[in-house]
């Protein structure tokens, strides 16, 4: 008697083309939720690259301005500079100095400016362009602040970079007293990720007095 011959195992090629159909709808569903996630990863890193920028920069000048005196800030803006200045009782290391009557001492003048950022083409970046806030400190030679300090405002080089990516700093001041004065100072910044600019502004309220270490109100 002749036996039947047992049927192997197997998958037709129907079932293969539907396996082959399943697995790339399943590998495309993948890749895009991936591709969804790294761009939400990078739109999110671009707005806190924004705040960070501003924050980080505004806390600086913060804790140069904050220690000055009113009657010697010199604030100027028009279409092509923008800076402010003004003497502080640090001298290059950070050292604060005072005298023994209990004033202060005048030890550095400090600069704060907007530069256009020379990298913002290259960057790729489009429309609006950034600036750089950048810092300067100038050693004071007369302590009475009878001279007036020589910056260049059309340069980089040996400044400190406060913040990146800056589009305005502004600074406007309210005469609280004879003796006091309050700036609200804004720094706004961007940064651009696919065409698309995310920003940022921070604030800070800064009240100084005359010839006095100054108060800082509000923060």
């Amino acid at each position: 008697m002749a036996l039947s011959k047992a049927k192997k195992p197997g998958i037709t090629l129907s079932e293969l083309i539907v396996a082959m159909a399943l697995l790339t709808v399943i590998l495309a569903l993948c890749t895009n939720l991936f591709v969804s996630s790294f761009h939400r990863l990078q739109m999110t890193n671009a707005m806190q690259d924004a705040q960070n920028n501003a924050i980080v920069g505004l806390d600086r000048f913060t804790r140069d301005f904050r220690e000055t005196t009113k009657q010697s800030v010199v604030y100027y803006k028009d279409s092509s500079h923008q800076y402010i200045y003004f003497p502080s009782p640090r001298d290059r290391n950070g050292v604060f100095h005072q005298a023994p009557n209990g004033f202060i001492e005048w030890s550095t003048w400090i600069a704060y400016y907007m530069i256009r950022d020379p990298n913002f083409a290259s960057q790729g970046q489009q429309g609006e362009p950034t600036y750089l806030l950048a810092r300067r400190q100038q050693d004071i030679l007369d302590k009475k602040l009878t001279n007036t300090p020589a910056f260049d405002w059309n340069s980089i080089n040996g400044a400190e970079i406060a913040a990146k990516n800056a589009v305005q700093f502004n600074i406007t001041s309210v005469q609280l007293s004879e003796y006091m004065v309050t700036y609200e100072v804004s720094l706004h910044t961007k940064r651009e990720y696919k065409g698309k600019a995310y920003t940022y502004q921070a604030e800070r309220f800064i009240s100084i007095r005359d010839r006095l270490q100054p108060i800082y109100l509000d923060y």
